[in-house]
Parts: structure tokens; sequence; C-alpha cells
């Protein structure tokens, strides 16, 4: 039982105050900060932060990551394992996850405070739609089948570098071509 959800949804009220609605009721909440142009008035800090506590999982680029850390004044020159051990102290997401493009992912687990990095996979890249969306749904499918946090990361990773290899934002998967990118790291 999780509710996964982004900040794009949160731009008009009656979707935000239902995202609001069933994040508050549910188990496990993955929020996708997903930070894009707002009309102008509404401020995204306004939007995001409230949603960022008690999360079970954050995912956020390092673009977001800057933003949200400069948010909170946190230190930007940090290395990206103190980035995300300072922010989470702010959070509290069981695992808090940033998304680097070709150089991979990271994620800090909170109850151990152990930053795990999954390096990146060098693809041909056709279209980079869908492939945060597939990662976010591997990252989790792994977390709640109780894989471990490097584990679920590095497929996550390995996913989304595929789905980024073809046209759309929902290829039909291929098991074999997957599992020799993953092999290939």
């Amino acid at each position: 039982d999780a509710c996964v959800h982004g900040s794009l949804a949160l731009r008009g009220e009656g979707s935000a105050a239902t995202i609001r609605g069933i994040a508050g009721e549910s188990a496990k909440r993955v929020f996708d900060v997903n930070l894009r142009p707002l009309p102008d008035g509404v401020e995204a800090r306004d939007l995001v932060e409230p949603l960022l506590a008690g999360c079970y999982v954050v995912k956020m680029n390092e673009d977001e990551l800057a933003i949200v850390q400069q948010w909170w004044g946190l230190d930007a020159t940090a290395g990206l394992a103190d980035a995300l051990r300072q922010l989470n102290e702010r959070i509290g997401a069981t695992y808090l996850v940033v998304t680097r493009g070709g150089d991979g992912a990271a994620l800090v687990d909170r109850e151990s405070g152990t930053v795990v990095e999954s390096p990146g996979v060098a693809v041909d890249v056709v279209d980079t739609v869908g492939s945060g969306d597939s990662f976010t749904a591997r990252l989790l499918c792994g977390l709640l089948d109780g894989e471990a946090p490097g584990e679920a990361l590095a497929a996550a990773t390995a996913l989304g570098s595929w789905v980024a290899t073809r046209a759309g934002a929902t290829p039909k998967h291929d098991a074999a071509a997957l599992e020799a990118l993953a092999g290939g790291r």
C-alpha cells in the first residue's frame, strides 16, 4: 500500500486537495519532487515543502536537491552523501533519493544513515520521458519486496537508463536487453 505522487498535479487546487487527502491516509507515501515552472504568483516551496515530511521515499534530481537545500539554508558545498543526510534530517524520509542523470543515483537510508550510490549506465539516449517514473517504480517495487536499498537503487538506475534508450514514456520492457544493460555496468 503506497501513494505515489509528484508535484506537477499540485498546480490545480482540486487535484492538490485530492493528493493531500489520499497521501494523509496512506501507509507509505512516495513523493517525486519534479519541480517545473509554475503560474505567476505560485511558489514551488509552498506546494512542495508541506509534502516532504514523513514520506517513505522522496525522489528528486540534483537540480531539485540544490533548490531544496537553498530553501532551508543547508550547506550547498557539502558532498553528495552529506547533503543527503543533512536534508533528510529535515524531512525524515525513510529513503531520500537523488537521481543524477548519466552519473547514476544516490540514496540515504534514514534508519542507518547509510548512503549508497549507483553509478550511471552509459546508453544512447533517445527519449528521457518516462525514465524517472520507471526509475521510481522499480525502486519502490524493490524496496517493498525487501531488496537491499543498494540492489533496488542499482536495478532502478538500470531500468531508468534503459527506458531512455526507447521512444515514448512506456516502452514494452525487454527483460533480456535490460539484464544485459544491468550486467554491463
